[in-house]
């Protein structure tokens, strides 16, 4: 595998492993298997004010962060594709759109996770 090919491979590897830590960490989240001391869920102010803001704002954000999952399965091969009719330089920006497509879907559930939180405080 030559060092381009493999850009793109680590490339999509990342939006991949994005997509299955977001998921995992809110779905437990949701489900009162991830406690809101630990380092990983939607923490903000509001999310960790009390246990139930914690459950409610991953409860929330849950079906926005599943669209994480459809930005992967979409960006995979049309990455793959890019890269093999295009080339190298298209393959790795259409990776980085798919990224940059999985912040804003974090920036949103992050939001959506706050509003929620807040209605239970």
């Amino acid at each position: 595998m030559d060092s381009s090919l493999g850009s793109v491979v680590l490339m999509l590897f990342s939006v991949v492993l994005i997509a299955v830590v977001c998921i995992s960490m809110t779905r437990m989240a949701a489900q009162a298997k991830l406690d809101r001391h630990s380092s990983a869920g939607i923490r903000s102010r509001h999310t960790q004010a009390s246990n139930a803001a914690w459950k409610e704002g991953h409860s929330a954000a849950l079906p926005l962060i599943y669209t994480i999952g459809w930005v992967a399965a979409i960006t995979t091969p049309i990455a793959i594709a890019t890269e093999l009719a295009l080339g190298t330089p298209w393959g790795i920006l259409s990776d980085l759109a798919g990224m940059l497509c999985e912040v804003a879907v974090l920036l949103l559930a992050t939001r959506v996770a706050n509003n929620a939180a807040r209605s239970v405080i």
